[in-house]
């Protein structure tokens, strides 16, 4: 979505609910957990494919500390980070 989609027809900037409803309308999900979705699955292949430290991909992900990212890995894709590692393709 560009800046300029996040305009009414006046030009005026869409207020919160309005710009969320317009994202959920094309994209199918919330910002929040869009974004979310999107940084959780660049660290799952982070994970899978290099050997960089788990504190650097959560940090690349938006995560302050392990934990916070591991629990974050967890409940969106039911694994921890290091079975992630160690299973491509699965978890």
């Amino acid at each position: 979505m560009s800046a300029a989609s996040a305009l009414g027809a006046t030009g005026e900037l869409l207020r919160g609910t309005v710009f969320t409803q317009k994202f959920v309308d094309m994209v199918g999900d919330t910002p929040k957990s869009y974004l979310t979705n999107t940084r959780l699955m660049k660290a799952k292949a982070q994970l899978q494919n290099t050997n960089d430290s788990m504190i650097s991909i959560a940090e690349s992900a938006g995560y302050a500390s392990e934990a916070a990212f591991g629990k974050a890995i967890k409940k969106h894709f039911n694994t921890t980070p290091s079975k992630s590692r160690r299973t491509p393709g699965k978890g």
